[in-house]
């Protein structure tokens, strides 16, 4: 099994359910075993965006780094985030 980082963020909604679910959807293929506290940051270059909520959690997986990204990747479009820019708010 490999250790992998993972950062999780969201400024629309309930910020913290959505970290939540994020979580709960990456597994089983990522096992968690540790999560940070959250912090609450301004959006980069866009301040008058609302402040997000992040976190990063240490999981351990079977996947390779490229099944890792696109389960990733998964989670994100399951939750709703639309790709519309990248400073643009997110689930």
């Amino acid at each position: 099994m490999a250790t992998v980082y993972i950062g999780l963020g969201s400024n629309l909604g309930h910020r913290e359910a959505n970290l939540e679910q994020s979580m709960r959807l990456l597994a089983p293929e990522f096992q968690i075993t540790k999560v940070s506290s959250i912090y609450e940051t301004e959006m980069m270059y866009r301040r008058e965006r609302p402040r997000y909520f992040n976190l990063v959690c240490r999981t351990e997986t079977q996947l390779s780094p490229t099944d890792a990204y696109m389960k990733c990747k998964a989670v994100e479009r399951g939750m709703g985030r639309k790709v519309t820019g990248m400073f643009d708010p997110r689930t």
